[in-house]
């Protein structure tokens, strides 16, 4: 997976890079969900909402993604997508969890 970086560049997993002078004020969250039948005692909708509340009392911004394996639908991982794109606001992931 590679990730763009401000100078236009990709950085790959497990790497870093620190910008003198700029304060991060994004998150990206992924939720990586085994599709159990156990899960659904689990209201991660709920959890999504109150982690972007605490995260903007931190000031930050925050997007998400929600990664699913042990599917019937999907026997890999599979990246879940809102309107096509694989981040997505808070109201669009916890749609995506409530499914």
């Amino acid at each position: 997976m590679h990730c763009p970086t401000q100078n236009g560049s990709t950085m790959n997993v497990n790497e870093q890079e620190v910008y003198d002078g700029v304060e991060a004020m994004l998150a990206d969250v992924v939720f990586v969900v085994e599709q159990s039948p156990c899960i659904k005692k689990v209201n991660l909708a709920k959890l999504v909402s109150k982690l972007d509340a605490s995260m903007k009392l931190q000031g930050l911004n925050t997007r998400f993604s929600v990664v699913s394996f042990n599917g019937r639908k999907f026997s890999e991982p599979h990246t879940h997508t809102s309107s096509g794109e694989t981040w997505a606001s808070v109201q669009e992931t916890e749609k995506v969890l409530r499914r």
